[in-house]
């Protein structure tokens, strides 16, 4: 089993980066589980690859394969997902920031910024 990945950077770290970043690490034992219980018996396949191709030439190519560590992770973190869901299916209450309409204004630098582009368009 092999999942296609398209980045900028297929160096290892980079790969290593976007499995965290990107949660990619989940994808493993979600896939490997469903393969289980829908098509392979209850076996899962005997492998799971990320493969990692850089969208700019030379597409430089990164096959990844993910230790059990962290594929066991991976299953933990898509387990405890599972049961959040059916607890939320099963109450009718889904988390959420807040209850009520909250007040919400720009981070100070995107303020500035906009500020700024507005003493340039006067500027002109």
């Amino acid at each position: 089993m092999a999942d296609l990945k398209t980045c900028a950077d297929a160096s290892p770290e980079a790969v290593a980066r976007a499995m965290h970043n990107f949660s990619y690490y989940l994808q493993n034992p979600w896939y490997r589980d469903g393969w289980a219980a829908l098509i392979g018996n209850g076996e899962e396949p005997r492998d799971f690859l990320n493969v990692f191709v850089q969208t700019e030439p030379p597409h430089l190519v990164t096959i990844a394969r993910l230790d059990d560590k962290v594929v066991e992770l991976g299953r933990q973190r898509c387990r405890a997902a599972l049961e959040k869901y059916r607890d939320c299916t099963e109450a009718g209450i889904w988390p959420a920031w807040s209850d009520d309409p909250i007040d919400i204004s720009l981070p100070y630098w995107a303020e500035r910024q906009i500020e700024q582009e507005i003493l340039h368009d006067f500027d002109h």
